[in-house]
């Protein structure tokens, strides 16, 4: 089994797509922004997120790796948008 590298970088990932996604939807409770670009925001994160997700499964050692990331309380917290 691995050090938590490789784990920690994608906590890490998950943690800023959350971020990024409480962004969106703080700018739009207070109006700074439309709907047409908070979809345009959600759009580019699912894009990102993909290509993410693409990334460290490529590079993870092990299914279980992988499945272990995904069941992190950051991923769960992303599933709820």
């Amino acid at each position: 089994m691995r050090s938590g590298c490789a784990g920690s970088g994608t906590l890490g990932q998950a943690r800023s797509f959350a971020e990024m996604l409480e962004q969106a939807e703080r700018r739009y409770q207070n109006r700074a922004i439309d709907a047409v670009q908070v979809l345009e925001e959600l759009i580019k994160l699912a894009r990102q997120m993909r290509e993410a997700t693409a990334k460290v499964s490529g590079s993870a050692s092990s299914e279980e790796e992988l499945a272990s990331t995904m069941r992190s309380p950051q991923s769960r917290a992303l599933k709820r948008y």
